[in-house]
């Protein structure tokens, strides 16, 4: 296992388990005069990963226990959600918090514990993955399972107003103003910013960012080229 970058195998034995799917909540409302009620929308919950953690190695004393304790508290307690990698999906991770340390004083005298992680964010983080764009459309292969949220970086190529269209949705990201040819735009469709030479610039009122389809995506830039950074998404 590790978590905020700290690998805990010399540390802890873990067996986590899942889940088959998040939890969800189906949104209705009522209508007058209709049996039941009309489905609206589905909200996907956040996800508790239990893990059963294995003390390893060996303790010669109560001190010894005492001083373990207190490296593994240090390095497990965080006061916001950190990168978590378990040992059966070694190649996805998720934004967590440790909210349930289990019994511990029961880890250790026994040995062992029953740890509770939550992934507020339920949706696993996979590949990091980069695409060239160049002025134009270029399609990429998304990868995962759920739409992914992109970071564009791109330099301004001429004097035109910079768009950014998902060409399969038709959604686009047009910035308000145009920038200098060579000004470098970023473009962060999970923070839903838009910036130029660092700074926060203003985008159309008609703009609306848009995430990458997993099966693929087509995108296309106007007045610009450059990259696309993102990471796979998994269910």
């Amino acid at each position: 296992m590790v978590f905020d970058g700290y690998d805990f195998e010399a540390l802890l034995r873990v067996n986590p388990t899942r889940r088959l799917a998040p939890p969800v909540t189906d949104q209705t409302v009522e209508v007058p005069g209709r049996p039941g009620a009309v489905f609206m929308r589905q909200q996907i919950n956040p996800l508790a990963i239990p893990v059963h953690a294995e003390l390893r190695g060996r303790m010669r004393d109560h001190r010894d226990l005492a001083a373990l304790r207190r490296l593994i508290s240090s390095l497990l307690v965080r006061d916001e959600p950190c990168r978590l990698i378990l040992p059966d999906e070694p190649g996805l991770s998720y934004d967590a918090k440790l909210t349930d340390p289990g019994e511990l004083d029961t880890l250790w005298v026994t040995g062992e514990a029953d740890l509770t992680f939550t992934a507020y964010d339920p949706i696993a983080y996979g590949q990091a993955r980069k695409a060239t764009l160049a002025s134009g459309t270029t399609h990429v292969e998304t990868g995962g399972t759920w739409p992914s949220s992109p970071v564009l970086t791109l330099t301004a190529t001429g004097s035109g107003y910079v768009r950014v269209t998902d060409v399969d949705s038709g959604d686009y990201v047009l910035l308000a103003q145009s920038a200098a040819s060579g000004a470098t735009v970023t473009i962060d469709m999970a923070a839903q910013t838009a910036k130029v030479n660092g700074s926060l610039a203003a985008v159309d009122t008609s703009s609306d960012f848009f995430d990458l389809d997993p099966d693929g995506a087509s995108v296309k830039v106007q007045y610009a080229s450059g990259s696309m950074e993102w990471e796979e998404r998994w269910l």
